[in-house]
């Protein structure tokens, strides 16, 4: 329908029930489904299967690059790569569901674009930032909530910067806004008819059902769809940024990395209560929610980092380029 929309062939979207679920990861499934000519059902399932596994593994990559730049440690980077990819039930999903895996491993690409715009501070890292957090607003609308947290934390620069630094703060902010905002209206074609729909999806997510779901329906499958060591490490990791916030509370405000810490610490509340606010419709397990993984992967670093930081691995010469 959309392709349809963006040739010509249909003048609106209005009438799609699903025009508010992005199309950036589907269209692209789409546009080499056609172009390599694939008619074969088996031939079209094994292409998605492989680029959405291909995407997956390129978000376990950032998920290890992030861990390598919070803990400057070969082993803990390799450990939370092993952490995100080795969980039996997200390997299944990255082979065929190529709408909620890919928001995680999106999810995962914008947490190490953030962290490298916030360590940088150039022009260039903030639109590059801007850019993926409006393509993970398109794979999902709940992606949209990375604005306000960066706005956020834009803004406590302007009060704790010098005069010659919150120039560049409002710089960076507003190309952080146009890149994302920008990209977001650019891969979502029913934003074209009219802009102003993008409020309307904000609660799309239909009603809950009339058997309303417990409110431990959340926690209780995240504990039994998830590895232990993986809990173990992630209430670590939680643990750990909650007193260290608790006890370094300035610091928590300036541009550190506890304060990306608390960053990773909202993303992983902030789908929840979105969820229980509008009245979510959850599927029965929490595919919805899988995107958790993404916070908790982050966060169970900082466990694995605390628990063996006196270990052998650590590098003590500078960051490489590529990470």
């Amino acid at each position: 329908m959309n392709v349809d929309f963006i040739a010509g062939k249909a003048t609106s979207l209005a009438y799609d029930r699903d025009r508010f679920y992005g199309i950036a990861f589907e269209l692209l499934l789409f546009l080499i489904e056609r172009g390599l000519g694939l008619e074969d059902s088996r031939h079209i399932y094994l292409m998605r299967h492989l680029m959405t596994h291909g995407f997956f593994l390129i978000g376990g990559l950032c998920c290890s690059l992030l861990a390598y730049r919070l803990s400057r440690s070969r082993g803990v980077a390799l450990q939370a790569l092993l952490v995100l990819v080795l969980q039996p039930r997200l390997y299944a999903y990255s082979f065929f569901n190529s709408k909620d895996l890919p928001f995680l491993s999106m999810f995962m690409v914008s947490f190490y674009l953030t962290y490298r715009a916030f360590r940088m501070e150039t022009v260039g890292t903030f639109l590059l930032c801007g850019v993926s957090v409006g393509v993970l607003a398109n794979l999902r609308i709940m992606g949209i909530m990375l604005v306000p947290v960066m706005l956020a934390l834009r803004g406590l620069d302007l009060i704790f910067g010098s005069r010659a630094q919150r120039k560049h703060v409002r710089t960076t902010g507003a190309i952080f806004v146009a890149a994302g905002l920008g990209t977001l209206y650019l891969l979502s074609p029913y934003l074209w008819e009219d802009p102003f729909e993008l409020v309307t999806a904000l609660p799309t997510l239909a009603p809950r059902p009339a058997d309303e779901l417990p409110p431990q329906f959340i926690p209780m499958w995240l504990a039994i769809s998830t590895r232990p060591v993986t809990l173990l490490f992630g209430v670590l990791g939680v643990t750990l940024v909650c007193s260290r916030s608790v006890l370094w509370a300035r610091e928590a405000l300036g541009n550190t990395d506890l304060r990306f810490e608390l960053l990773v610490l909202a993303c992983s509340t902030l789908p929840v209560v979105a969820a229980v606010v509008l009245g979510s419709r959850l599927q029965d397990s929490w595919r919805h929610m899988v995107v958790l993984h993404a916070p908790l992967c982050v966060l169970g670093v900082y466990g694995l980092h605390w628990a063996g930081r006196r270990g052998p691995h650590v590098v003590t010469g500078p960051m490489p380029w590529w990470a």
